[in-house]
């Protein structure tokens, strides 16, 4: 069926016309028309003929830029310690729809010995992690704290949206050593 969508973008003999709520993967056809009166008809002029096809939506493109070490310690209550971490993503791509708030964030865990004493990627009980906030650049970091010191630790990064979700590879670091305190009394 014909839609007619008229254009309030007119300037020296040019219009524009957005087009939205396509369907991803669909062809369509357009061509442009006027409208002129004549004899107190409305008449119709049209331009040539084009077709397009509507971008088909993709699963978005995230990935774990950085991992950033605290070199100062992070003090609690209860301790002093060297093993926090920010995990800094980086969403891509958004494969051709946006990417909403709690749809993106990571899954992150330790090492343990499997039935065959190898080492496998465990998932933390907190994981996944989903930040509750609005991308910055299309960044979004996540601090892990209470590590354990010198411990082997992955991380991944993923993004789900409509067409599904993307989930990076994991990306493994090692918390510092704890640093040894000294105490002066005199």
């Amino acid at each position: 069926t014909d839609t007619y969508i008229p254009s309030n973008n007119y300037s020296n003999g040019i219009y524009t016309v957005d087009l939205s709520g396509l369907t991803p993967g669909t062809t369509y056809y357009l061509k442009a028309y006027a409208t002129y009166v004549e004899n107190n008809v409305t008449k119709y002029s049209y331009g040539n003929s084009y077709n397009f096809t509507a971008l088909p939506i993709t699963l978005p493109n995230v990935v774990v830029s950085e991992i950033r070490y605290y070199l100062e310690p992070y003090v609690t209550p209860e301790n002093v310690t060297y093993n926090k971490v920010d995990v800094v993503c980086r969403i891509v791509s958004d494969g051709g729809e946006p990417i909403g708030n709690n749809a993106y964030g990571i899954n992150y865990g330790d090492f343990r010995p499997n039935a065959q004493n190898e080492l496998v990627p465990m998932a933390a009980d907190e994981s996944p992690i989903r930040p509750n906030v609005e991308l910055t650049n299309n960044e979004f970091i996540i601090t892990l704290d209470n590590l354990t010191a010198h411990k082997d630790y992955w991380v991944s990064a993923f993004a789900t949206k409509s067409a599904g979700t993307h989930t990076t590879q994991n990306v493994n670091f090692t918390t510092e050593y704890d640093k040894p305190s000294v105490t002066l009394t005199s």
